[in-house]
C-alpha cells in the first residue's frame, strides 16, 4: 500500500472513532447532568454524608465528558485536514481521559458496596413516604412511577403508609367512612396495587389498596393483601442498582470506552508518525521517470520505446 493511502485509510478511521467519542462525551455529559437534577438522588446524597463522593464523582465524569466534546472535534478537524499539532492535541488529551476513566473504574468497583450499604442503612425514604407523598406533586409522581416499575411499596415497607399524611387526607376525604372506620390506616396507594393499571381510570373507591384481606365475615385479618406490592422500595432500589446500574450498564459501558479510547490513541499515534516522515518521492507505476528509467536505454537521449518521439525533432 503506498504512503498517500495508507494516510488516508488512517485519517478515515480516525474520523469515524472520533466521531463515536464525541457522541460518548455527550452521552455521558447528559447523563450526569440527569444525575445532578434527580430528586432521589439528591434527596439520598444530601442526607448521608458518606454518599457525597457521589457529586465529586458525577463532575470528574462531566469533565471528562466536556474534554472528550471539545478535543474531539480538534481530532477530527486533524485527521481531516491533516494537521499535526491538532492531533498531537487530541492524543494528549485521550490519554489524560483513559487514565481518568480507568481509575474512576476501578474507584467506583470498591465504591459501590458503600453505596449500596448507605442506601440499606438510609430511612429517607420513609420519612418521604411519611411527610411529603401526596402533598408533594414531584415526589407523589416519582413514587408511583417507581412503585409501579419495580414492584415495591413504601420505603422501607408498605407499613410506612399507615404513619403518612397521605392515608391522613384520604381518610378526611373518603366518602365512605365505614371503609376507614374498618381498616383505620390500613391502605395504600394505587400505585402499590398489581392491577393499578387496571383500576386507574375507575372510580374513586379504586384510588387505594387495602394492606389486609377481610374474612367472609367482613372482619379485617392481619394478613398482608396478595393484590399488593409487599417489599420495600428501598429494597427494590438497592437490588436494581446491583444488578443493573452498577453491573451491567457500568462495566459493559467502561469496557467500551475503553476499547474506543485504546483503538483512538493507536489510530491517532500511526497517524501522527505517518505524517512526520513522508516518503521523498512516490513510487507509482505509471510515473514516467520510473518508465523511462526502467524500459530506454542507458543514454541521455533515448532512441526507441515510448517516448523516443518526445527526443526526434
Amino acid at each position: 500500500m503506498t504512503w498517500e493511502r495508507s494516510v488516508c485509510c488512517l485519517r478515515v478511521f480516525t474520523v469515524i472513532v472520533t466521531a463515536v467519542l464525541w457522541l460518548f462525551g455527550g452521552g455521558i455529559v447528559g447523563f450526569c447532568l440527569w444525575v445532578l437534577l434527580d430528586f432521589f438522588i439528591n434527596q439520598y446524597v444530601k442526607s448521608a454524608d458518606e454518599l457525597r463522593t457521589v457529586f465529586v464523582i458525577v463532575h470528574v465524569i462531566i469533565a471528562v465528558g466536556v474534554a472528550l466534546l471539545i478535543f474531539g472535534i480538534i481530532g477530527i478537524y486533524g485527521a481531516a485536514r491533516p494537521r499535526r499539532w491538532a492531533l498531537i492535541m487530541f492524543l494528549i488529551c485521550l490519554v489524560c481521559v483513559t487514565l481518568t476513566l480507568l481509575g474512576g473504574t476501578i474507584y467506583c468497583f470498591f465504591y459501590q458496596a458503600e453505596i449500596k450499604q448507605s442506601v440499606k442503612d438510609s430511612q429517607l425514604m420513609a420519612r418521604i413516604v411519611r411527610k411529603e407523598y401526596g402533598s408533594n406533586s414531584a415526589v407523589t409522581s416519582a413514587f408511583n412511577y417507581m412503585q409501579r416499575e419495580l414492584h415495591c411499596c413504601g420505603g422501607v415497607s408498605y407499613t410506612d403508609y399507615a404513619e403518612s399524611n397521605w392515608i391522613s387526607t384520604v381518610c378526611s376525604n373518603e366518602q365512605n367512612p365505614e371503609v376507614c372506620d374498618k381498616h383505620g390506616k390500613g391502605k395504600v396507594p394505587l400505585s402499590c396495587c398489581k392491577n393499578s393499571y387496571y383500576y386507574e381510570n375507575q372510580v374513586e373507591h379504586y384510588q387505594y389498596c387495602l394492606m389486609y384481606i377481610e374474612d367472609q365475615s367482613g372482619a379485617v385479618l392481619p394478613k398482608p393483601n396478595a393484590d399488593m406490592y409487599q417489599k420495600g422500595c428501598r429494597e427494590s432500589i438497592v437490588q436494581f442498582l446491583e444488578d443493573t446500574v452498577l453491573s451491567v450498564i457500568g462495566v459493559a459501558l467502561s469496557i467500551t470506552v475503553l476499547v474506543v479510547l485504546l483503538l483512538a490513541i493507536c489510530l491517532t499515534s500511526a497517524l501522527i508518525h505517518k505524517l512526520r516522515r513522508p516518503p521523498l518521492m512516490s513510487n507509482h507505476d505509471d510515473d514516467v521517470v520510473y518508465e523511462m528509467a526502467r524500459s530506454q536505454e542507458k543514454s541521455p537521449y533515448p532512441t526507441r520505446g515510448p517516448y523516443a518521439n518526445l527526443y526526434n525533432s
